[in-house]
């Protein structure tokens, strides 16, 4: 299955989104931005019946939120406000039917030790995980942020236990910490949901990376699909083209069918 996500036509509408994803080939969307602005709780209830439609009938359906909810935050109201997010997401998933509500661990103002952002992150995961089972919705905590290395991903994994919570796996963000596409693999083996496919070029600015077209950077994106591929990763490719965070990247029109075109020769191979 190979789906995309919407950060990459911020300027489209919901049915440009779903018939446009179609029609280039994608049979996945994670709902990552609409109309134009972040994915929240209030704009996927008001346009519930309308996404549902469209993910019946275009051919491509939602199969995930992308949500922002953060985890691990500094205060404990933020915290508890998070999981409540987290919790909105998912009762709305189930309603439409999808498999994955996406979370971060989430940057932090402050540094506290490895072991209190694994315990929050943990803590606030076993929160969800009933409303997860009652709707069947996953929670895919992303390769991103504190945990960008999958080894603090897979250390919330054997302490939950829980088919309900399964790594996302974002091609990039662990290589930013020297995590290969073998150890990731080997270290989240049959517990990855979906993985976000992109590439990007190593430079010297603060973010240190730069979003291009897949093939033409550095992060070893043919490696990671065919590791994959050869393990029988029977789950969703989402290609995360962010137009929105990277507005000159080209437009949807050119990315969405190129990036397809070249992650399908990745699956030949």
């Amino acid at each position: 299955h190979i789906g995309y996500s919407t950060l990459a036509c911020p300027d489209w509408t919901l049915e440009e989104s779903f018939e446009r994803g179609s029609s280039y080939g994608y049979d996945g969307l994670e709902m990552g931005m609409i109309d134009g602005e972040f994915v929240t709780v209030r704009a996927i209830s008001a346009n519930l019946s309308r996404l549902k439609s469209l993910s019946d009938t275009s051919g491509c359906r939602m199969m995930a939120i992308g949500s922002m909810v953060q985890l691990a935050r500094d205060e404990s109201e933020e915290r508890v406000a998070a999981v409540a997010e987290a919790r909105a997401f998912l009762e709305l998933g189930g309603e439409l039917g999808i498999d994955f509500v996406r979370v971060f661990a989430g940057w932090l103002s402050s540094n506290p030790s490895s072991d209190w952002r694994l315990d929050v992150v943990t803590d606030g995961l076993e929160q969800l995980i009933d409303i997860a089972v009652s709707t069947d919705v996953k929670l895919a905590l992303e390769t991103h942020d504190v945990f960008s290395h999958s080894t603090n991903v897979r250390r919330v994994l054997d302490r939950l236990q829980s088919p309900y919570v399964v790594a996302l796996w974002d091609f990039l963000h662990p290589c930013k910490v020297d995590d290969t596409p073998h150890d990731v693999c080997t270290r989240l083996d049959g517990r990855i949901g979906y993985v976000h496919v992109k590439d990007a070029c190593r430079n010297g600015d603060a973010e240190g990376w730069t979003p291009v077209s897949l093939g033409h950077g550095d992060v070893p994106v043919k490696e990671a699909v065919q590791l994959l591929h050869q393990g029988r990763f029977d789950g969703y490719y989402v290609v995360e083209a962010e137009k929105f965070n990277h507005p000159d990247l080209a437009e949807p029109e050119i990315t969405l069918p190129l990036e397809i075109a070249t992650l399908k020769e990745y699956l030949m191979c």
